[in-house]
């Protein structure tokens, strides 16, 4: 079965731009350009339709790009994005816009990314009129249905951001991005800047969004016991590239890497209130200049000679789980 959407081999970098005066004096001094910042590196990704893929890992690991390469919103510097087996880099700008618009995104801080000068309904129903789906006129009751459908009171559509509450912008943000009828929704830590409560609500509207409209979704979280509350298959992350994916109760119950492992000793649980937290030695290596071999090396506790010098490939290991690591094999 075709995927719904696939990265394959997929890389991005960040390079400076360097204006014309950059370049001729680093002519003239016969200086290097800065070097670029490689965000992912090689990686390749499978989501299926109607599947919730839970993207984890720490902070600067890449996350947060691959979720806007699969978004569209950026590029990628090499590699393919696919759209049912389509690849989007072969498509006309028109054509592409169109394909683009099943793919949205459901942003971290909902308050930074709503538009403070307009009101609720406005925010709401901008995209779909734009792309030409609803009337101008048709906006109040457009807006209306969907405040319902994730859980607000259409009376509060002529509010502006701030006078809503953060689980309420949330919404609206989810709301906006249903406004288009989107088929794949990228939640990018959608919910950490929520109270525990409020995390638990709007988690039990993206299972009931999911179930209602068949929405498939890439779950971006730094935070493991969220992400296994709704995820199907959990993907891991370290410094731009997967080191393990499986589905969601295999990975918990016997993780393979010895980074996922390490994530997971440290997730909080109430028969662990005597454990003393003991984060992960040393600090993640720089993008601009990362390790050879197994990027994890210079901080995994089990590491053989091998894994310094040569990277380890993401491998079956039989039973549904993919590992990136010299010892599972």
């Amino acid at each position: 079965m075709s995927a719904l959407l696939e990265l394959r081999n997929v890389t991005k970098t960040f390079a400076p731009r360097q204006d014309a005066i950059g370049r001729f004096v680093n002519t003239l001094t016969r200086r290097q350009p800065p070097r670029g910042v490689q965000a992912v590196t090689d990686l390749s990704l499978r989501i299926d339709k109607g599947e919730v893929v839970g993207l984890v890992g720490e902070s600067g690991c890449g996350k947060s790009t691959v979720g806007r390469l699969v978004a569209g919103a950026y590029w990628p510097t090499s590699g393919q994005r696919l759209w049912q087996d389509v690849d989007l880099a072969t498509l006309g700008r028109r054509e592409r816009n169109r394909t683009e618009l099943a793919i949205q995104m459901v942003f971290q801080d909902p308050y930074a990314s709503l538009n403070p000068r307009m009101r609720a309904v406005d925010i709401v129903a901008e995209g779909a009129h734009v792309h030409g789906l609803i009337r101008k006129s048709e906006a109040r009751d457009f807006v209306a249905g969907l405040f319902e459908r994730v859980g607000l009171s259409p009376d509060a559509m002529d509010r502006f951001a701030h006078q809503f509450s953060g689980g309420q912008r949330a919404r609206i943000g989810i709301a906006r991005a249903l406004a288009v009828n989107p088929k794949f929704l990228v939640c990018d830590e959608s919910v950490a800047a929520l109270d525990v409560s409020i995390q638990a609500q709007v988690l039990n509207l993206f299972i009931r969004l999911r179930e209602e409209l068949g929405l498939t979704y890439l779950f971006i979280s730094h935070d493991l016991g969220v992400v296994r509350h709704i995820a199907d298959r959990i993907v891991v992350m370290y410094l731009g590239t997967i080191v393990e994916s499986g589905p969601t109760e295999a990975v918990y119950r016997e993780p393979r890497h010895p980074y996922t492992q390490a994530l997971l000793a440290e997730v909080p649980a109430l028969d662990k209130r005597k454990k003393t937290f003991c984060a992960i030695e040393g600090e993640i290596p720089s993008p601009l200049n990362p390790p050879s071999g197994c990027r994890f090396h210079p901080r995994c506790p089990k590491a053989i000679a091998l894994c310094s010098q040569r990277a380890p490939e993401l491998r079956s290991t039989g039973d549904g789980q993919l590992v990136a690591c010299h010892l599972a094999e």
